[in-house]
């Protein structure tokens, strides 16, 4: 089987997305936060992805270092810097 070009995205929206939406309610009700990237279609090295997030915000909660948020921001094409690169710029 050659998965080099393939498209799920039918397959997605018929299974996967209605499950998605369980997953949604039930992480709500019990306030877990959580991220979820599918790969559902592929053509010449071109990925299209579906992408499901709950964030702590949504939910209400402040939880600090909770990865839920950087994920989504690096899945949706942001940068991300490791702390220890960082630099610190001193104002006059």
């Amino acid at each position: 089987m050659d998965n080099s070009a393939y498209d799920r995205r039918e397959e997605f929206e018929a299974g996967v997305r209605p499950v998605m939406g369980s997953v949604r309610e039930l992480c709500g009700k019990h306030g877990i936060p959580y991220f979820a990237t599918f790969a559902v279609a592929s053509e010449n090295g071109e990925y299209a992805y579906e992408r499901e997030a709950l964030t702590p915000a949504d939910l209400g909660m402040d939880l600090p270092g909770c990865e839920v948020l950087p994920l989504t921001v690096i899945a949706g094409g942001g940068k991300a810097v490791p702390a220890s690169q960082l630099t610190e710029i001193e104002y006059d």
